[in-house]
């Protein structure tokens, strides 16, 4: 019996079949399995305990999508309604807190909002922070990356 190319014998049984799908979409493991290459019975201590590691990864990786997901798009509209607030002499969003919003992982969301709104592209510590932010952010989520799933 087969779920989109999972062999469910390999998967264990305090999972579903759905979280195993999600677990082979993401990481492409289940790929190529026969009964040759891995030999784990679906009640060995060793198949609950790697099915529960990868649904517990799983989970923490949805949580950290969203949240960079939902930070992005915050900071995105953090600069455009500063912009506006500019253009109307209104009173502005202070620039540590853009540079607290693209450091807790808005730096996307920071440089589009730069790029699409034409907005603090002037400023060095803007200019050069952001992308800064970005590139340690990329180097962190390289190595938390590393340590979790490899």
């Amino acid at each position: 019996m087969r779920h989109k190319g999972v062999p469910i014998k390999f998967v264990s049984y305090r999972i579903c079949v759905k979280s195993a799908a999600k677990v082979q979409q993401i990481f492409g493991i289940y790929k190529n399995f026969n009964k040759k290459s891995v030999r784990v019975l679906p009640n060995s201590k060793k198949s609950s305990t790697f099915a529960a590691q990868m649904a517990q990864t799983m989970n923490w990786i949805y949580i950290v999508l969203i949240y960079w997901a939902g930070i992005n798009v915050v900071t995105f509209f953090l600069y455009g309604i500063d912009k506006w607030k500019a253009k109307r002499s209104k009173w502005r969003v202070p620039e540590s807190t853009l540079l607290w919003w693209a450091a807790f992982g808005g730096s996307i969301g920071a440089l589009l909002g730069m790029k699409a709104w034409h907005h603090k592209t002037q400023h060095k510590k803007f200019r050069y922070g952001v992308p800064a932010i970005f590139v340690a952010q990329i180097a962190l989520m390289g190595v938390i990356l590393y340590y979790t799933v490899l």
